[in-house]
């Protein structure tokens, strides 16, 4: 009889000890919960746009963090690893607008035809509708039901994109998430 109770106290002891062990990796799947982020390009054949790839990103991670990750994948895959930086996200008129600097390095210059901005990015009307495409539904992400941002303010190396002062680009003023709900 004494054994019997010793061996259903430690069939207890064992099914508490295994409860615990499943819900501290269930807390710590739902910590690092991965969500996937489409990165929009061109289809340079149909002129249409398509997501190029995906990127993955920790659910738990504020705005601004998924935004600068968003950033970084952009400028490595998309823009040679020119400079994309996440200012900071404002508040105007109860929205959440990203504030989103492009910035030339170094390095880039047209005489040695390294990548700038200016002279591969900005120009001609198919590259300036390209990046103009990519980098604005990339940021936005119109399709992701979370949090997320407003809009977005795009700046080139520290000042705001003004409306005419690049020909092929249309990364000025505010730009809407949902351009019908404002």
């Amino acid at each position: 009889m004494k054994n019997s109770w010793v061996i259903i106290i430690l069939i207890f002891i064992g099914i508490i000890i295994l409860s615990l062990v499943y819900l501290s990796q269930k807390i710590k799947r739902e910590k690092f919960k991965i969500e996937y982020f489409p990165i929009y390009g061109v289809d340079a054949q149909r002129g249409k746009e398509k997501i190029n790839f995906y990127v993955p990103i920790p659910k738990n991670l504020s705005l601004i963090k998924k935004l600068k990750i968003i950033a970084d994948q952009l400028s490595k895959f998309k823009f040679n690893g020119l400079p994309i930086n996440v200012l900071r996200i404002e508040e105007k008129n109860n929205k959440k607008i990203a504030i989103i600097d492009l910035q030339e390095t170094a390095f880039s210059d047209s005489k040695n035809f390294l990548p700038s901005w200016r002279t591969k990015y900005f120009q001609g009307s198919t590259g300036g509708y390209i990046t103009t495409l990519t980098l604005t539904k990339s940021f936005l992400q119109e399709d992701y039901q979370g949090e997320w941002i407003d809009g977005i303010e795009f700046y080139y190396e520290g000042k705001p994109i003004l409306e005419g002062e690049w020909d092929h680009i249309t990364l000025y003023g505010t730009i809407y998430r949902f351009k019908n709900k404002y």
